[in-house]
């Protein structure tokens, strides 16, 4: 990912100050000038957290990182505790400016899939986001992007954590940082090749394509359902029946037009009251039966409680009585008077015969079965009930809702009161009409129910494709791990930038070993194997761990230029290689890093931006070609000033 810093625009209280970037940009000086603060705000621009110091607690109002990310100048601005940045950029005469969240939200950029920083990046880059599974235990997970975020692990290595992490890839660190640092490393070392790749988007294809299948499905039974409407056997019973109901209702309408009364000819409007007070009386029975299974169910829980308390009291009584049968009593414990001398077989304070523990506890264990067994018979009687209740609940609503339509129909009839013939007349085309639309409507319903059944078939339909591609690429990732032409290159690499920054105790014979799926580096010595290995994690000098880690992260920059990986920032922030070493006292060691770093930015790395910060600073030769620039800074100096010139702090 081709990524060049031009200049970081810090906007204060009382100044704006910039601090440009060269090919390798060194910037040193005394502790407390902000050296650090200058990596901090490239981070906190690439949408990282920030410790305020004292000075930028009380100065700082914004920061904007002028930067190229592929062919596009980008500057992102991000004002102070805010989670969002203002990103404008331009792409030859096109020119835009947006707001985008540092965690994905809603998507930013139509048609694109932007929906956060670490996605614009990849887009602005032109490179199509890396996805990994979500689950590293389950090989049907869901996949995810993987984050910019993750990727600045090995392009920045922050001086808090340049001594005591490695990458996040030990045993100590988070557990999801861990496993999304060794994301990062496969994709590096070419462990996710592009059939992986292409087999995991089909997979989430496929995966989305069941999930919507599914989803539509449970949409329309759940709406068929709400509509009192659950199977096509359901929907065909009611046509036939309204069917019944439009004969009845077309041979009375014939015989009323011919004057022949063999109809009932009272008025319209009585018949709608009998059959309202018909359903209302309906409607009444089912709120008694309802507050009756109420009642039921009330009753029930309450009978349950009471058992469940009466199982405790019994297992605590029977606890203790067994702890007060072990007490000696020598007194009376309600009188407090000595008591009688009395046989061993009877009870010291009442001179009973002794009740066998073991039968008392049989009998405490089969009040507790009983008590269980009622426990549960309760439980299904109060669930049986709860159904019974849902069902009466809803005939209730269908009755109400035709209590509605016969309220509505009496209200219009009685507006058009006419003769009982002439409204029995109306009445009943009506009726006919209304039916008829009720019986068109259904018919169209009537496939609903399959259609859902459809959706899930072919939801289930798409399983076994599923399952076949899973199988495929578990095979391919196999294969692909099998490679390890790369990770021996990163093995090789790892030991020659060790060995030229002169790091202490590593041999031209020693060998380093990185294996799946830590990828945690070990030097091994070449007389002895692994008997004497050299690790981060047992290296107990902290200035021998800045260097074991930063040669680690510059081998793993040149594999990736090396392999013309796309994926890797062409930028590497190194903070404090010399945090725990004496430049005087370890010169040479300080020299070598120094001069490994210069001629890498020349030959392996040209074209990746490298910013060191330290406290010492070591010149390029003479004739260095590469484009560099250097930063003294020291505090309340005039000559080399502070990131913030004008602050007098401490």
């Amino acid at each position: 990912m081709n990524i060049q810093l031009k200049k970081l625009v810090l906007k204060l209280k009382k100044s704006v100050e910039e601090i440009k970037f060269s090919d390798v940009s060194y910037f040193y000086g005394q502790m407390g000038a902000g050296k650090t603060s200058i990596a901090h705000l490239i981070d906190y621009c690439f949408g990282g957290d920030f410790e305020y110091t004292p000075a930028l607690q009380q100065e700082f109002v914004s920061v904007t990182l002028e930067l190229t990310v592929g062919k596009n100048n980008v500057r992102l601005t991000r004002p102070r505790d805010s989670n969002k940045l203002i990103v404008s950029y331009s792409h030859g005469e096109e020119a835009l400016r947006l707001i985008v969240p540092i965690e994905p939200g809603e998507e930013v950029i139509p048609n694109t899939g932007v929906k956060g920083l670490s996605d614009l990046m990849f887009y602005l880059a032109g490179i199509k986001p890396p996805r990994v599974r979500r689950s590293k235990i389950k090989e049907d997970s869901d996949l995810q992007r993987l984050s910019f975020k993750n990727l600045l692990w090995y392009c920045y290595l922050d001086q808090d954590e340049i001594d005591s992490d490695f990458f996040h890839l030990g045993a100590s660190a988070n557990i999801w940082k861990r496993l999304a640092s060794r994301d990062v490393l496969r994709f590096i070392i070419g462990f996710h090749q592009e059939k992986v790749s292409e087999l995991e988007e089909s997979l989430a294809e496929l995966k989305d394509k069941r999930r919507s299948l599914n989803t539509a499905a449970t949409t329309l039974k759940e709406t068929l359902q709400a509509s009192s409407i659950e199977t096509y056997e359901e929907i065909y019973s009611q046509i036939q029946s309204l069917k019944l109901k439009e004969n009845e209702l077309a041979e009375s309408l014939g015989v009323l037009k011919k004057g022949i009364k063999k109809v009932d000819n009272r008025h319209a409007a009585d018949k709608i009251k009998d059959e309202a007070r018909s359903v209302y009386f309906e409607i009444e029975n089912l709120d008694n039966a309802i507050e009756d299974v109420k009642n039921v169910i009330k009753r029930d829980k309450r009978h349950l409680n009471e058992i469940e308390m009466l199982k405790l009291k019994v297992r605590r009584d029977e606890s203790a009585r067994t702890a007060l049968m072990s007490v000696a009593y020598s007194s009376c414990p309600s009188c407090l008077r000595d008591l009688p001398s009395r046989d061993s077989e009877v009870c010291s304070v009442c001179g009973r015969d002794e009740i066998d523990p073991d039968v008392s506890l049989l009998e405490v264990d089969i009040l507790e079965k009983d008590a269980d067994i009622r426990i549960k018979e309760l439980s299904s009687t109060i669930k049986n009930h709860q159904e019974q209740m849902k069902h009466l609940e809803k005939k209730k609503r269908v009755y109400i809702d035709r209590k509605a339509q016969l309220d509505a129909r009496l209200t219009e009839v009685l507006s058009e009161y006419d003769s009982a013939y002439l409204s029995t007349v109306i009445d009943t085309e009506k009726n006919l009409t209304s039916i008829r639309e009720r019986v068109r409507g259904l018919e169209k319903l009537q496939e609903l129910p399959a259609r859902a059944n459809q959706l899930l078939k072919d939801a289930n339909d798409i399983r076994p494709e599923i399952t076949e591609l899973n199988s495929e690429l578990k095979t391919v990732r196999e294969q692909a791990e099998k490679d390890t032409k790369n990770l021996k290159k990163l093995e090789e690499l790892f030991l020659d930038k060790l060995l030229e920054s002169s790091f202490p105790g590593i041999k031209k014979q020693d060998f380093v070993s990185i294996t799946s799926p830590d990828f945690l580096p070990e030097v091994n010595d070449a007389d002895i194997g692994d008997l004497a290995v050299t690790s981060f994690s047992n290296l107990s000098s902290g200035g021998k761990k800045t260097i074991f880690k930063s040669c680690f992260s510059l081998a793993i920059h040149c594999l990736a230029r090396a392999t013309h990986n796309a994926i890797l920032p062409t930028l590497l922030i190194i903070d404090s290689p010399m945090k725990n070493i004496s430049e005087r006292e370890n010169k040479e060691v300080f020299e070598s890093f120094m001069k490994l770093i210069y001629s890498l930015a020349e030959g392996a790395l040209k074209g990746t931006q490298i910013v060191i910060i330290d406290k010492e600073y070591f010149p390029p030769p003479e004739d260095y070609k590469v484009p560099n620039c250097n930063r003294h800074m020291q505090p309340n100096s005039t000559e080399f000033p502070p990131l913030i010139p004008y602050y007098q702090g401490h």
